[in-house]
């Protein structure tokens, strides 16, 4: 290996361990689970504590590998037995290790695309430089300490792509189909890894090729459905069909809705380089680079220049949803994109080592600053403070307490734990809660259970009003406990 070899093995193995850094630092500044997290935990907690492997005992709505995965989690390093001999998972520790799933996914994702830009670019810098910017990609950084499904997909997606480059089509199927195991959006990939594949592929290996790739999708599509029907034959509903009723209908989006929808997707888009400046700058190289992308030997990069095209069009024309987790997709193809221009300015412009300093500090910054949660995508955005309290609280009440749950379904769910002994019941507006609460034959104190985010102006009066003797029985960081005595 000679000097320069050796320089960006350096460079590269210390943009893995600043990919490391981060993540634990933004692991550390993490707050409760996101509404959704908490979902996806409480079935893969139904898996690690029950033993419902299986089934994982409720309706969800994304397919199972990473639910699984964040069960094995569970089961190696955080569940415990008690004297009684009983599973027992504190939701703290069960939110630390439920997010090591995502968070390894995440830096393993930038030694991946590390290898990949190298592959797709002829500068010897592109590897390092590619490394640099996805590691402090606060898009990484706050997507990292999480238990959303995202993080697993990505990494599987990007295996998948490489697998492309490198013309092996039977890798490629096995990756894709692994990384729709774990969420379907992974769609927006087969195209270009099918692409991919086929350049520079002889005409008479079309076929040949092709059928490789399809045959591990179509075996993994089969082994899914074959799963999702056992499921349904036991009375629980399917992951595609509930997703589908949980999900906006994709529709063709007014023209007029265009702006809006352009800076919406903006919100989040903007955090792939740091800030908005910054990512603006990058996407201007993309633009700008499409003529040296048509020569010979960067030809393959002219299919991802069209795929963030197509990308991004298709989210302005379909009225997709527009999570800020969905938009991490777009974070490696804009990496790769933008480090091979980088490089070719390094080394066709002499671009001063002052300047690329300067830049290098500010990705730090931003990347520090998303590590603190600075930024408004990636969590809960702190809304959540507090809840592990109300459920101990809520736990110390006494057997089968009737508790009046309108917001907090899911979150409640996870942090009151496995074995709950509470009468937790959901009405949707204030006269069906009244209509029941005065026939239920229960004279002990209920409670209702308000966020301070929500007006529940017309719960408490439409209580007070039906009889009910309203007090406070206690004030968390983001929520309120109320005490509701019936009327005699």
């Amino acid at each position: 290996m000679d000097t320069a070899q050796s320089k960006h093995l350096l460079m590269e193995t210390a943009c893995i361990l600043l990919a490391v850094f981060f993540s634990y630092l933004a692991l550390g500044n993490a707050g409760r689970f996101h509404p959704d997290e908490a979902y996806y935990m409480t079935s893969a907690r139904h898996a690690a504590v029950n033993g419902d492997w299986l089934f994982l005992a409720e309706p969800i709505d994304k397919p199972p590998l990473t639910y699984y995965a964040n069960a094995l989690a569970l089961v190696l390093f955080a569940i415990e037995t008690d004297a009684d001999g009983v599973l027992q998972l504190d939701p703290l520790k069960g939110e630390f290790v439920g997010r090591m799933v995502s968070l390894w996914a995440s830096i393993i994702l930038v030694a991946v695309v590390i290898r990949l830009a190298r592959r797709l670019s002829p500068h010897p810098n592109t590897g390092w430089i590619a490394g640099f910017m996805v590691a402090l990609s606060p898009l990484r950084i706050v997507f990292a300490p999480t238990a959303f499904t995202d993080m697993p997909m990505l990494l599987f997606a990007v295996l998948a792509l490489w697998m492309s480059i490198q013309k092996k089509p039977l890798w490629t199927g096995f990756w894709l189909i692994l990384a729709c195991w774990a969420k379907p959006q992974v769609i927006f990939y087969a195209p270009l890894c099918f692409v991919l594949l086929l350049t520079s592929v002889p005409t008479k290996k079309y076929l040949r090729t092709s059928l490789f790739f399809v045959l591990p999708i179509f075996i993994g599509i089969g082994l899914l459905a074959l799963w999702d029907s056992t499921r349904i034959t036991n009375g629980i509903d399917g992951f595609f069909t509930l997703g589908r009723t949980r999900y906006t209908p994709t529709t063709l989006t007014e023209i007029s809705d265009y702006p809006q929808r352009l800076w919406l997707w903006w919100q989040t888009t903007q955090y792939l380089a740091g800030h908005a400046i910054i990512t603006i700058a990058g996407f201007v190289l993309i633009v700008l680079s499409i003529r040296r992308y048509l020569a010979d030997e960067l030809s393959r990069l002219v299919w991802l220049w069209l795929w963030v095209v197509a990308f991004i069009g298709v989210h302005m024309v379909l009225t997709l949803n527009l999570f800020d987790r969905n938009q991490l997709v777009l974070l490696p193809i804009f990496v790769v994109l933008c480090t091979e221009s980088i490089a070719y300015l390094h080394e066709n412009y002499h671009i001063g080592r002052i300047g690329w300093i300067a830049l290098g500090l500010c990705l730090l910054v931003f990347a520090g600053q998303a590590s603190f949660r600075y930024y408004p995508i990636g969590s809960d955005d702190g809304r959540h403070a507090g809840i592990h309290d109300l459920a101990q609280t809520l736990n110390d009440k006494p057997v089968a307490t009737v508790i009046y749950d309108t917001w907090l379904d899911w979150e409640l769910d996870y942090y009151m734990g496995q074995w709950t002994d509470k009468r937790r019941v959901f009405y949707p507006t204030p006269a069906l809660l009244i209509e029941d609460a005065l026939i239920l034959d229960e004279t002990g104190t209920r409670y209702f259970v308000v966020p301070r985010w929500e007006d529940a102006t017309a719960w408490l009066s439409a209580l007070q009003e039906a009889g009910f003797d309203i007090a406070i029985d206690s004030a968390f960081t983001n929520f309120t406990l109320y005490s509701l005595q019936p009327p005699r």
